[in-house]
């Protein structure tokens, strides 16, 4: 059976600007503009007044540099001629500033976000542009263009949320799956692909899910509001606004169907900070502790987490991966060791798991048939 995990990472960024003017004295000079926000324009240039023996005249505003994603700022304006003193003469006018400089992309997302399919992984640039890599077999890689605040990885669809919380996914969609055929109407603020679904978080914190149902995982509880949502390869669980967890979907209490006998959807009690479904097990940290919790399959050992806090886990197929609170990386399971350094983030797939190191670069350990772990020079 297919397996997938998916993980993602967003913050926000911003920036403002605005201009000084320089108090009456002898001569003052006009203020500098300041700095050029995003997109935003240079102050302008303050005036010069005259003192008691006469002013000197004012200098002009310089002109602003742009900030991230800025147009060129603009020159500062010339300098007001300072007014004479007591028999003194008027300081002439100061010149204009020359234009500030044009400024790169327009920043979206101040981190880039990695997250990982089951043979396939994409990539979230700081720009808002994604890519994807590894299999293609059901159109993983066919990428729209756009700009994007998050990611989520599949089986073999992805989706990604357009900065007005509207959808759009690619990749496989069989017949009477649906899984890539979103909801009209529907903004979200988060997403999370399953095998062969995907689940949208509103703002109310409600969920929709699309796509196929066989063992219930398009059917969450009623009168639920959650915080954060993840799907698993026939299951899905959330985290509950009260930070306790809910499960459902192949693997519940009293369920027997093919893999229900693990109880990957029968989550333990407590408050939680995070909670992942991988294939057929699950796993979260305690906010308690930061300790890592699984439960569900545990025949190659990816249940039974080691001690320690942690920052994140990531349950995949027969192996999970996790970033311990001083961000290196370990795994446990069918997985072998994560490079050493640090990371901010992590991502396990079928039979192997990529992360994000501090310094922003990718790299990924296991096999991957299809070149998922091959990462594109073009990202981040």
């Amino acid at each position: 059976m297919a397996r997938a995990a998916s993980l993602a990472l967003l913050m926000f960024f911003g920036c403002s600007s605005g201009g000084a003017t320089v108090a009456n004295g002898g001569g003052g000079a006009g203020g500098s503009a300041a700095q050029g926000g995003s997109g935003g324009t240079s102050g302008l240039g303050g005036s010069g007044a005259g003192g008691a023996a006469g002013g000197t005249e004012g200098q002009g505003g310089s002109g602003g540099t742009s900030g991230l994603g800025g147009s060129s700022g603009h020159g500062g304006a010339a300098g007001l001629a300072g007014s004479g003193g007591s028999g003194g003469l008027a300081g002439a006018a100061g010149g204009a500033g020359g234009a500030g400089a044009t400024g790169g992309a327009p920043v979206v997302n101040d981190v880039p976000t990695l997250v990982v399919g089951e043979s396939f992984a994409c990539g979230l640039r700081r720009d808002g542009s994604a890519t994807c890599w590894g299999d293609n077999s059901d159109g993983e890689l066919h990428v729209p263009q756009g700009v994007f605040k998050q990611l989520t990885a599949g089986g073999t669809h992805a989706c990604a949320l357009r900065t007005d919380g509207h959808v759009v996914c690619w990749g496989a969609e069989g017949p009477n799956l649906g899984q890539t055929t979103v909801p009209a109407n529907e903004v979200f603020t988060a997403l999370a692909a399953g095998q062969f679904w995907t689940c949208g978080l509103r703002a109310a914190g409600t969920l929709a899910c699309w796509g196929a149902n066989p063992y219930g995982p398009l059917l969450p509880p009623d009168n639920e509001n959650f915080a954060s949502i993840s799907c698993g390869s026939w299951h899905d669980c959330g985290l509950k606004t009260d930070g306790t967890i809910s499960c459902w979907g192949d693997g519940m209490p009293g369920d027997t169907t093919t893999f229900a006998a693990h109880g990957q959807a029968a989550p333990p009690t407590g408050k939680f900070s995070s909670v992942k479904a991988g294939s057929v097990h699950s796993c979260g940290i305690r906010a308690s502790d930061q300790s890592v919790v699984c439960w569900g399959d545990d025949s190659h050992g990816q249940s039974t987490a080691p001690s320690g806090a942690f920052l994140q886990v990531a349950p995949g197929d027969y192996q999970t991966c996790a970033i311990r609170a001083d961000h290196t990386a370990t795994c446990w399971g069918d997985s072998p060791a994560p490079p050493s350094g640090t990371f901010i983030q992590v991502g396990a797939g079928l039979d192997y798991a990529c992360g994000m190191t501090s310094d922003l670069h990718v790299v990924c350990w296991g096999q991957s048939p299809f070149g998922a772990d091959v990462i594109p020079a073009d990202f981040p």
